[in-house]
């Protein structure tokens, strides 16, 4: 299996709930590209009275 290096993604929503939603459709939707994700770390904060998250992240193939 090839892994990549060290990815980057930040997701915004209204809360932690709604960015854990966008999060979990992001690695749902790179699977089913047939890659897998290995999530490295998550990182929750505020920005403008939205959440945000940025997960670092690594891709495998299938």
């Amino acid at each position: 299996m090839t892994i990549s290096s060290l990815l980057k993604h930040e997701f915004v929503g209204e809360d932690k709930e709604h960015v854990c939603d966008l999060m979990n459709d992001f690695v749902e939707n790179t699977e089913n590209r047939h890659q897998l994700v290995k999530i490295h770390e998550v990182t929750f904060s505020k920005r403008e009275g939205k959440t945000v998250a940025v997960m670092e992240y690594y891709l495998g193939d299938d």
